[in-house]
């Protein structure tokens, strides 16, 4: 310490310390000296050099025999919470000053020879560490709970957070980064102080875990913590134990620990991922429902042609073709008979459904309902298409029925015989096909389509525009 008159309070620890010279109102921010029953405010006279180190310096008297905060945990256990106990009568006798700011560092709470409390300014410390862009320690975190707005409750936790400091050698909450500890200390994930010291009386730690882990630990008001205090000072804090007993209380804590961490680590994981989790949930659910809806129409849906009989299958396959209904031409066939025109549909369909939402009209017209209408003119790029002239005739088949059909097909294409050709035609066909029949449960189903002709009668090219 200085051995002149002066309190010197180094700034090495802060960067680019020229730009705290521009704090003209230094002089302005106000300090506390408590002892007994008075409170005295005082304030720093300005910056200088100390042995090319800038300080903070302030009159006053017997400053080199000060003792910090930061100082009392080399103390005697005794000593040290003597020093706690000061601090929280001086805490109760600045809470009846208004501008007092209820923020403690290690650094910036000294103790005097004569039992006094030295309260440096807390908002200079704070405008400083601003304009340094400097994060607050994880030990200013341990003490200021960044979760506590009022004062009074920030005062409290700052004292309980220092015995437990004195008491047990390490602080309530441990993590390596100042995110870690934020997030212990909001879900009140403290260590039991009888893992670091065993024989520490159990009632004072339980005290301990019931304040750091209950939501209302608030409640508790500043006169218990000094009674507290001036209980363990006056009954000590431990309790007799041998190495067997120290060593089951340990691992005990520890499994306790471990279980404990877990629970937070899963906690804490669905807090930051919640979101994603659910939105994924939700659209698994949507998929399911999807899929369900899918199967309630499809695979679970009766067929249309439920209870036909074969040649009644057959009018719904042609209809079907004849009107692109791809669920309908779907329910008529099933194995090697799903190729062919039922392929086809689920390619053409989709694609004379969108010109008709665009349009108006729709791209393909039934050949059949355009011959009974008399042919008449289709303006471009609309075309007849389907099965037209249709006769069908039942054919010996052996166990299940087989039918034969003869119809003409309308449709456009490619020329069959350039397919390399990018030019379009409308093309008439003459087909004869066999169709076999087989059940599927209870329905008729078509599941084997042979062609035996395939010719074409009439080609002319397509106009598209």
């Amino acid at each position: 310490m200085n051995k002149t008159a002066d309190f010197i309070y180094s700034l090495s620890n802060f960067d680019n310390i020229e730009n705290f010279k521009k704090l003209v109102n230094i002089r302005t921010e106000k300090g506390y000296i408590v002892g007994g029953d008075q409170v005295r405010e005082w304030a720093f006279k300005g910056f200088r050099n100390e042995n090319n180190i800038q300080v903070l310096y302030a009159e006053l008297e017997n400053s080199h025999e000060f003792v910090s905060l930061a100082d009392i945990f080399s103390l005697k256990k005794e000593e040290a919470l003597s020093k706690l106990l000061l601090l929280a009568r001086a805490i109760g006798m600045l809470s009846r000053t208004p501008s007092f700011r209820y923020e403690i560092d290690l650094d910036t709470v000294f103790f005097t020879p004569e039992n006094k409390v030295v309260f440096l300014p807390a908002t200079l410390f704070r405008k400083m560490r601003v304009m340094a862009h400097a994060d607050y320690s994880k030990t200013h975190l341990l003490i200021n709970n960044p979760y506590f707005l009022k004062q009074g409750e920030r005062a409290i936790w700052a004292l309980e957070s220092l015995c437990y400091r004195v008491l047990a050698g390490a602080f309530p909450f441990e993590g390596d980064t100042a995110e870690q500890l934020k997030d212990r200390i909001r879900l009140k994930g403290s260590t039991s102080p009888n893992l670091h010291v065993p024989d520490l009386k159990p009632e004072i730690a339980r005290h301990f875990q019931d304040f750091f882990n209950s939501p209302d630990l608030c409640k508790i008001a500043l006169p218990h913590i000094v009674k507290k205090l001036e209980t363990w000072i006056t009954e000590g804090t431990v309790r007799v134990l041998d190495e067997n007993q120290r060593r089951e209380i340990a691992l005990r804590l520890q499994k306790e620990k471990e279980s404990r961490e877990k629970g937070h680590g899963r906690k804490l994981f669905w807090e930051r991922n919640w979101k994603s989790y659910t939105i994924g949930i939700i659209v698994s659910l949507a998929v399911v429902i999807l899929l369900w809806i899918y199967l309630a129409t499809t695979i679970f849906r009766p067929r249309v042609t439920a209870g036909y009989i074969p040649e009644k299958v057959l009018d719904v396959y042609f209809n079907s073709l004849n009107t692109l209904n791809v669920t309908d031409m779907g329910d008529c066939v099933t194995g090697d008979a799903e190729k062919g025109w039922p392929n086809s549909l689920t390619i053409l369909a989709p694609s004379t459904r969108q010109f008709e939402a665009m349009t108006g009209r729709p791209l393909t017209i039934d050949a059949a309902v355009w011959i009974k209408a008399g042919k008449p003119p289709i303006d471009p790029p609309c075309y007849a298409f389907g099965a037209v002239n249709l006769v069908l005739k039942e054919e010996a088949g052996e166990p299940d029925p087989v039918f034969r059909a003869e119809y003409e097909m309308y449709y456009r294409n490619v020329d069959p015989q350039n397919s390399e050709s990018k030019l379009q035609y409308e093309l008439i066909y003459r087909v004869k096909e066999r169709f076999y029949f087989r059940k599927d449960g209870r329905d008729w189903v078509i599941y084997k389509i042979e062609s035996l002709e395939n010719t074409l009668l009439e080609k002319k090219l397509a106009v598209l525009e």
